[in-house]
């Protein structure tokens, strides 16, 4: 499976903090080039290095680490390995922003988008229910990639608003 490869064609990033989110992650890879590329002195990071279309991805397991902390060093080093990143992805499980318009169940998809005065993207401890059940954020993240809009754009329309047109609930 190896081969000429390196992380310096990698131009995302896939983080991944739970196994079976690395599972999913090396699974919807278009092609797997390399499980485990040769490793620079001072490496601590495993990196899968993949295909998906025409993008060469990196996809990393935190493995026992888990948290804020172990986010903050993996990244650190993801960002001294590969030299040519152009945009980093934390994809994982998470839990919906309570709504009475979405109905959200285990083994839905979620993607953050930005709509009206809701960021799209919001940490597990910026908000709050208040006392009149209304969901409160406290603080949110930045907006989402131009490039990552536009792909979402691009998805919305084929999969809502395309030749053959389905109907949000």
């Amino acid at each position: 499976m190896a081969s000429n490869t390196s992380l310096d064609d990698c131009t995302i990033v896939w983080l991944c903090p739970l196994e079976v989110e690395l599972r999913a992650a090396i699974t919807m890879l278009d092609k797997v080039l390399d499980e485990c590329p040769p490793r620079a002195r001072g490496q601590n990071v495993v990196y899968t290095i993949g295909e998906i279309g025409l993008h060469k991805v990196a996809v990393v397991g935190y493995y026992q680490e888990q948290g804020l902390a172990a986010s903050g060093s993996i990244a650190a080093e993801v960002m001294r390995d590969l030299r040519n990143l152009q945009l980093g992805l934390l994809v994982g499980i998470a839990g919906g922003i309570p709504s009475s318009t979405h109905d959200m169940q285990l083994g839905d998809v979620a993607v953050a988008v930005p709509e009206g005065d809701r960021p799209g993207v919001v940490g597990y401890d910026f908000g709050k229910t208040g006392d009149d059940d209304q969901y409160q954020l406290k603080h949110w993240q930045n907006s989402i990639h131009p490039l990552l809009r536009s792909v979402i754009s691009k998805t919305d329309y084929q999969n809502f608003g395309g030749p053959n047109l389905v109907f949000r609930t």
